[in-house]
C-alpha cells in the first residue's frame, strides 16, 4: 500500500527546496504546491467527490489543471482528461459513455461550453477559506490512476485506463534514456489530455524535476519558453518540431533531448534537427502502453533511420502471426508488447479489452518487424491496411514512394470503398506551390517502384491535410472531405 501524494514524490530535500512549475506569469515550490493541493483535496471533499469516483475535467494545459489532478489522487479519485478541442455533442457523448461522477471545466474556455448537459463545477477554486482533507487516502499500486481517450476504428469510444504502476513503470523505464537528475527542467509542450503530455506531468514529478508551462501551445510560445526558461527535455511531435525547424528556433544549449512521436517522422526531418543541435530521440508508443516503449537514439540513426527503436529495458516485444505464434527477425506480423507499464483495461468496453489486453500483453494492431539486431520497424496499421482485389497494400509504402515526386508537401494514401475491387488506393496530395499534375504522370513515375495495383487510382488536390493538434492525419475527416466535394479530384 502507497500513499498517493508518495507514489509521485521524491525525497523531502527536493519537496521543500526546488520549483515545482513555472509559468510565465509565477512559479511555486514544491512546498508551496503541495500545500495547497492539500486544501484543494479538502474542497473536493467538500464537494462530494470520493475515493475511486471517476472525475472529469476539461482545460488547456496550465497550473491549476496540475494542481487538481494531483489533489484528486490525494483523495484517492480518478482523473479523467477530455480534449478540449471536442465540440459540445462530442463531449456530451463521451461523458454519457464514461459516466464520471461530475466534470469540472476550466474557468478560462467556460463561455464555449454552455451547451455541455452533465453537472458541471468551474475551476481554479477559491481557497481563502481552508480546506483540509480529514484522512489522507492510500491506494493499492494497482488502483486505477487517469482515464484517456484514444482513437480508434472502432465506433464505441476507447478510453485507457491506466494504473499507477502503469504509469510509475513507464516513468521509471523511460530514465534509463533521459537520465534524470537534479535541477531538470520539463517542457510541458503536448496537451495532458494526451498520453504524451500526461505522462511528462509523472516523470517529472516522480524524478523531481521543474516542469515548465508554455503561455499556449503554439510554435511561437513553445520557442518562447525554450529561450526563456531553458529546459533540459522536450516530448514533440512531427508537426511541432517541423515549425519550430522552419521559424529556425535555436535549441538551448543545457537541452539534452528532445522526444518524438506521434506518427510518421521524416528521416530527413529527424536529420535536420539532428544537425540542429536537438537531441532527437524517436520512439514508439501507445496511450496504452501509457506512453513509449521504444526508443532511435542519436549514434543509431545512421544505421537503423528508418525504424522506431529498440524496447526499452523491462519491455519485450514480439511479432506474431494471425495464430498469434511468434516470428522469427525479418518476418512481418503484429506487433505485441509485454510490460507493467500496458494498460489495465478499455472502460466500459469488455470487447475490445479481451481483444487487446491479456495478462499484462497488449495487442497493438500494427504490423512490422524485429531485424537480427532488435530493432523494430513499424510497418502499418491494420486497421489502415488497404486491400484492393484480394492483394494487401500498405499505404506507408506507397506514400514513401509519392514524397519523392517533385513538389510534394504532404501526403496521405487511403482506401476507397469499390464494389469490384473491395478497395481503391487514393492518394490526397499537398504540393509546394499548389499546382497540380494529372495521374498518368504520377503512375509514371511510379513505375519500377511500386507493383501496378499499389497505383493510386484517384489523386485529390488539397489545400492542407486535416491533422489532430498531434499531427496525425485525420482520415474519417479526410475521407468526408474527398467524398462531398469530388472536384478535388483530378
Amino acid at each position: 500500500m502507497h500513499k498517493l501524494i508518495e507514489l509521485l514524490t521524491t525525497d523531502k530535500e527536493k519537496i521543500t527546496n526546488t520549483k515545482a512549475i513555472v509559468t510565465p506569469r509565477f512559479s511555486i515550490t514544491n512546498e508551496e504546491f503541495h500545500d495547497r493541493i492539500s486544501k484543494i483535496a479538502g474542497k473536493l471533499s467538500e464537494i462530494g467527490i470520493q475515493k475511486n469516483d471517476l472525475t472529469g475535467i476539461l482545460s488547456e494545459n496550465n497550473y491549476d489543471t496540475i494542481e487538481l489532478i494531483f489533489a484528486l489522487w490525494r483523495i484517492g479519485a480518478v482523473p479523467f482528461l477530455l480534449n478540449t478541442r471536442l465540440t459540445c455533442r462530442e463531449i456530451n457523448g463521451y461523458l454519457d459513455f464514461a459516466k464520471p461522477k461530475l466534470l469540472f471545466i476550466h474557468s478560462d474556455i467556460r463561455a464555449g461550453k454552455s451547451n455541455i448537459h452533465f453537472t458541471v463545477n468551474f475551476y481554479p477554486f477559491d481557497l481563502s477559506n481552508e480546506y483540509y482533507p480529514q484522512n489522507r487516502i492510500e491506494s493499492n499500486k494497482e488502483n486505477i490512476a487517469v482515464v484517456l481517450f484514444t482513437s480508434g476504428s472502432t465506433r464505441k469510444p476507447k478510453a485507457v485506463a491506466l494504473t499507477f504502476n502503469n504509469i510509475i513503470s513507464s516513468a521509471t523505464n523511460g530514465n534509463e534514456l533521459f537520465h534524470h537528475r537534479k535541477g531538470d527542467k520539463w517542457l510541458a509542450s503536448l496537451p495532458f489530455y494526451h498520453i504524451g503530455g500526461f505522462s511528462i506531468l509523472v516523470r517529472a514529478s516522480l524524478f523531481g524535476c521543474t516542469i515548465v508551462i508554455p503561455e499556449k501551445l503554439t510554435t511561437n510560445a513553445i520557442k518562447e519558453a525554450i529561450d526563456n526558461y531553458s529546459p533540459t527535455h522536450i516530448s514533440l511531435v512531427t508537426t511541432q518540431l517541423k515549425r519550430l525547424l522552419e521559424i529556425n528556433a535555436i535549441p538551448n544549449k543545457e537541452l539534452r533531448m528532445t522526444l518524438l512521436g506521434g506518427g510518421f517522422l521524416e528521416s530527413s526531418l529527424i536529420k535536420k534537427s539532428l544537425i540542429k543541435g536537438w537531441h532527437p530521440v524517436k520512439s514508439y508508443g501507445s496511450t496504452e502502453t501509457a506512453s513509449f516503449v521504444t526508443a532511435l537514439k542519436n549514434h543509431d540513426y545512421y544505421f537503423a533511420e528508418e525504424s522506431a527503436g529498440k524496447p526499452l529495458s523491462n519491455i519485450e516485444i514480439l511479432i506474431v502471426d494471425k495464430n498469434k505464434n511468434p516470428l522469427q527477425p525479418m518476418k512481418s506480423g503484429e506487433i505485441v508488447i509485454k510490460s507493467e507499464s500496458i494498460a489495465k483495461y478499455y472502460l466500459n468496453n469488455p470487447e475490445e479489452t479481451s481483444l487487446k489486453f491479456s495478462d499484462g500483453v497488449y495487442y497493438s494492431g500494427d504490423y512490422g518487424y524485429l531485424d537480427e539486431k532488435g530493432y523494430l520497424y513499424i510497418e502499418v496499421r491494420r486497421e489502415d491496411l488497404i486491400i484492393s482485389g484480394g492483394e494487401n497494400i500498405n499505404p506507408l509504402e506507397v506514400e514513401r514512394e509519392i514524397r519523392k515526386f517533385d513538389n510534394i508537401e504532404e501526403v496521405c494514401v487511403l482506401g476507397e470503398d469499390n464494389k469490384e475491387w473491395g478497395q481503391l488506393v487514393i492518394a490526397a496530395i499537398v504540393t509546394k506551390n499548389r499546382n497540380t499534375f494529372s495521374l498518368e504522370v504520377l503512375r509514371d513515375f511510379l513505375n519500377n517502384k511500386l507493383a501496378s495495383y499499389k497505383h493510386p487510382r484517384k489523386i485529390y488536390f488539397m489545400s492542407k491535410l486535416p491533422r489532430t493538434e498531434l499531427g496525425k492525419v485525420q482520415k474519417d475527416i479526410l475521407s468526408h472531405l474527398i467524398k462531398v466535394n469530388d472536384s478535388l479530384k483530378y
